[in-house]
């Protein structure tokens, strides 16, 4: 179930961390964890969560390209890949047991873990913070400033990007408690329909999904600010009990993820092939062509961002935690601050692990492979 009503009134956005979220938090761990006693989790397949309801291109790293050329099976490992209703039950049900590991973006792994949850990031799956505040590119908000009295869109009300959307309208100068009006819209082309119909007039979504609306026809323009520099936007996490009893696995799956990195960087219009068919998409597209031209725009993005393959993939950088840590206190999002190391896995030998394959191999995989949708009509 989601963390807040969609039609529950907007509250005081400090308040609703402080106290909401947090008694509701453990409420949902106490269930959860009776449930969790009764199973053998052991035995089950590597559970692997993301924060949105459906798959879209923006797992092709991390499930679709490594399930399909089978960098799973070559680690001897099975992966299921699960929904959530936003990264914040996402972190509710990993802290309860009910899934390996999860991606999210960094702001739920901070009020995770200040509520007392042992979850923790462990791999950087992208290094730069890709939330933004878009408005349609033709309408009449030229400025941040320009959405005071106005309704801002997002993914739901437990999503982590409206965390950023807080710390973004604030950064504007507006106080996103009384200035603005959050209502949930999804994402996707869902999301622009709602922008460009009138039901809200700016969304705060992430890059990779501003992309499919961009590639489906939709003119935007977007807001980031200077906080931004330097802060990463979405990892891996996991928990302490899974890092104690299941690291060899879940560097297994990170290890499969960074593959398919290497493989999307070398060749995205394969991996964009490799979403649609493995997905199922690509049977189920009215307009083959569009389906393809919108999941290349989703995968270059994704890949086309700078990593230096012959470098550990995935490592944060120095004082990369402390900077975001520092920033969302400021805001209030978060009332303590944990030692930097609290938060995220340290330990080099983990990221070498992750890392531990042979890289050219895979470019030259990626280089030869047949791409069957570039030619769809």
């Amino acid at each position: 179930m989601g963390l807040f009503k969609a039609n529950a009134p907007y509250q005081s956005w400090r308040m609703i961390l402080r106290g909401g979220v947090m008694q509701h938090f453990k409420f949902i761990l106490a269930a959860a964890c009776a449930v969790v006693a009764t199973q053998a989790m052991a035995a089950d397949p590597f559970v692997l969560m993301f924060g949105q309801k459906t798959a879209t291109a923006s797992e092709t790293r991390t499930y679709f390209v490594p399930k399909h050329l089978g960098f799973f099976k070559e680690e001897g490992i099975e992966v299921t890949l699960q929904p959530t209703d936003g990264a914040t039950q996402e972190m509710q049900l990993l802290a309860a047991g009910r899934g390996d590991a999860g991606l999210g973006a960094p702001p739920a792994i901070l009020l995770a873990r200040g509520s007392g949850a042992k979850v923790r990031a462990i791999f950087n799956s992208v290094p730069y913070h890709g939330t933004a505040i878009a408005v349609m590119g033709d309408g009449p908000i030229r400025d941040p400033k320009d959405l005071k009295g106005k309704k801002i869109g997002v993914m739901s009300m437990g999503a982590s990007r409206t965390l950023d959307g807080f710390a973004m309208t604030q950064a504007a100068g507006l106080d996103p408690k009384t200035d603005v009006e959050w209502l949930p819209v999804g994402f996707g082309v869902q999301a622009a329909l709602a922008l460009q119909r009138g039901d809200v007039q700016a969304l705060v979504l992430w890059d990779l999904t501003y992309a499919d609306m961009e590639a489906n026809g939709f003119k935007l323009r977007y807001f980031t600010f200077p906080f931004q520099e330097g802060i990463f936007g979405y990892v891996y996490v996991s928990t302490d009990e899974k890092m104690a009893t299941r690291r060899a696995d879940i560097i297994k799956v990170v290890r499969a993820g960074t593959k398919a990195t290497i493989f999307a960087l070398t060749n995205p219009e394969a991996a964009a092939c490799i979403y649609l068919k493995e997905s199922g998409r690509w049977d189920t597209a009215a307009d083959k062509a569009k389906a393809y031209q919108a999941a290349v725009a989703v995968v270059k993005l994704d890949a086309g961002k700078t990593r230096d393959i012959k470098a550990d993939i995935g490592t944060f950088p120095p004082g990369g935690w402390e900077k975001v840590r520092d920033y969302y206190f400021s805001l209030g999002v978060i009332k303590d601050k944990l030692p930097a190391e609290d938060y995220y896995v340290t330990d080099a030998a983990f990221y070498a692990e992750a890392n531990n394959f042979d890289k050219d191999k895979i470019v030259a995989m990626a280089r030869s492979y047949p791409n069957t949708c570039k030619d769809a009509k």
